[in-house]
């Protein structure tokens, strides 16, 4: 620093500013009595020269090269010089900068771009439609894409068309949006959607591993495990080459669910275990993600016999859990065991009450709404109240054939 100051850290858990006086003589204080006006000091030195684009680009460059892209992005964006930001950005993750640096910094840096600007770059109007994916506004991802690509972005045979004008790049991220939007995929478009992946070189990790991802669910949802253990075997090798432990994460999480629906507690607990390692390893909070590992981990316990950490986890963490972003199979999941330890070892009535909490979630997805009436049904049965479960199955406003049955 200027002034000739140093910080140093000599074999003590307290930092000491070392003052160099000609070069010879050393005078060691204690931080408290220099750090405050230090840090002042600093912060009024960034803030005069920020108010010059030749500063502020200076000290942009620096957060950069020192590892810290959201502080590069913000101060490009705050003078104006967003396409150095928009590249800052793309080398920090473009689409997938959320899952490296978290909800709060995505928000953050996706304020910083206009609208007009935005509106005018793909990469931000999908990461933009994301967001509001993980917000749980299906709609408002609709109407992003449609604003930017015209109505057809939201026409599946159109998206996938074999001579589509969309970039590979937009047909991805809107085959990720089909689960969102609970789409029930046919044969023939999982088929079309396959030949997606050949687009991708093999060293772009987070798109093939991404596509696999999807995919993943497609096969847990028609109850299909070794096809769905398959793939994801292959989006984790992908996510692990890209260093990106929170995508790693949810691959682990699907594998101990599909382990459990399969009866098999110590495969659950093994890929329990190395989810919980990737959740570890993501460098910012995430306190949904930590709700969906107690979640698991409780149905682990659940199924080896001990019932108390699924009960407490239904009394303390549901209201919270179920308004954060839960993929369609994972609340097919919740609702199975949350149904089932409830009416176990609580009451019918504790257990119906739960799924009624659950119907106000996504509440114009009818599939959705029949899932919870199904399990509704389920357990009116198992307490023997059969003209109850008969009436509330006749309620499901939806057509019940081969396909549906296989997906939920």
């Amino acid at each position: 620093l200027a002034g000739g100051v140093e910080l140093s850290s000599r074999g003590s858990e307290r930092l000491f500013p070392i003052v160099r006086v000609g070069g010879d003589r050393k005078l060691q204080l204690c931080a408290t009595g220099l750090s405050g006006p230090l840090s002042a000091a600093v912060e009024e030195l960034m803030a005069e020269r920020l108010r010059t684009p030749a500063g502020a680009n200076a000290i942009a460059e620096a957060y950069a090269a020192h590892g810290r892209p959201v502080e590069a992005i913000t101060t490009y964006q705050q003078v104006g010089f967003f396409d150095k930001a928009l590249a800052q950005f793309n080398h920090a993750g473009g689409l997938f900068f959320i899952y490296f640096h978290g909800p709060a910094a995505n928000d953050r840096v996706l304020a910083g771009f206009p609208v007009s600007y935005a509106h005018q770059s793909e990469i931000l109007v999908l990461s933009l439609a994301l967001q509001s994916l993980k917000r749980g506004d299906i709609s408002r991802a609709r109407r992003l894409l449609a604003d930017r690509f015209g109505d057809s972005a939201n026409d599946v045979e159109t998206v996938f068309a074999s001579r589509t004008l969309f970039s590979r790049e937009f047909r991805e991220f809107r085959f990720l949006m089909l689960i969102y939007e609970d789409h029930q995929f046919s044969e023939e478009l999982l088929a079309t959607l396959f030949n997606l992946i050949a687009e991708f070189p093999g060293d772009a990790h987070l798109f093939r591993g991404s596509f696999y991802n999807s995919v993943l669910e497609f096969y847990i949802r028609r109850r299909e495990f070794a096809e769905a253990e398959e793939v994801a075997q292959r989006a984790m090798h992908h996510y692990q080459a890209a260093r990106a432990p929170m995508l790693a994460f949810y691959i682990s999480l699907h594998q101990a669910m599909m382990a459990l629906m399969k009866g098999d507690t110590i495969a659950a607990r093994k890929h329990a275990t190395l989810s919980a390692k990737s959740l570890s390893e993501v460098p910012f909070e995430t306190p949904n993600d930590m709700r969906l590992q107690a979640l698991l981990e409780a149905c682990v316990e659940y199924e080896g016999g001990r019932a108390e950490p699924l009960a407490r986890f239904l009394n303390t963490e549901i209201d919270d859990f179920s308004h954060g972003e839960i993929w369609p199979s994972l609340m097919e999941f919740t609702l199975l065991y949350g149904g089932q330890a409830m009416a176990t070892h609580f009451s019918l009535l504790a257990a119906r009450g739960f799924l009624d909490r659950w119907r106000v979630y996504q509440i114009s997805n009818h599939a959705f709404q029949a899932m919870v009436s199904i399990r509704e049904g389920i357990i009116l049965q198992n307490a023997n109240r059969w003209s109850e479960a008969a009436t509330r199955l006749r309620s499901i406003g939806t057509t019940i054939d081969r396909d549906w049955v296989l997906t939920h």
